[in-house]
């Protein structure tokens, strides 16, 4: 077994599969970076997504949860950018490899975290988009 051919001395299935997965989140996310500058940019577009997560049924017929989900929105593609840093992270050498893995499974677990505090509060105010900084909570009473 050649060292080059198999760095970790596993089978190439697994780097095929680090670079596959590697490939998919690279071309998905720059998509995802330019509905993110859309969204930011326009409110028409946070009432589409919002329309679009009430028709998939995915906030139980709520607006407010899926507002939340739009707004979430900008956590959740840093999340994928850490994402993209876990996958690359088998690809490279050992030594890098592991703070690579370990940088970006902590980068998820905060963005994660994020995503859930601007979908339920929307809060930290700079992560969410302008026009949406007036709406209001998950837990806000109706007046």
């Amino acid at each position: 077994m050649d060292l080059d051919v198999c760095r970790y001395g596993g089978e190439m299935e697994g780097t095929a599969a680090f670079a596959g997965f590697a490939v998919v989140i690279g071309v998905t996310l720059p998509v995802y970076v330019w509905a993110a500058v859309t969204l930011w940019r326009r409110a028409s577009v946070a009432d589409r997504m919002t329309a679009a997560i009430l028709g998939m049924r995915l906030s139980l017929g709520n607006e407010r949860v899926a507002r939340g989900w739009v707004r979430a929105f900008v956590p959740t593609l840093v999340m994928m950018a850490f994402v993209l840093m876990c996958a690359v992270s088998g690809l490279v050498g050992p030594e890098y490899g592991s703070v690579m893995l370990e940088v970006g499974l902590a980068g998820v677990a905060l963005s994660m975290l994020l995503a859930g505090i601007v979908g339920l509060f929307a809060r930290p105010k700079f992560l969410v988009p302008p026009h949406m900084r007036r709406d209001r909570s998950l837990f806000a009473r109706d007046e």
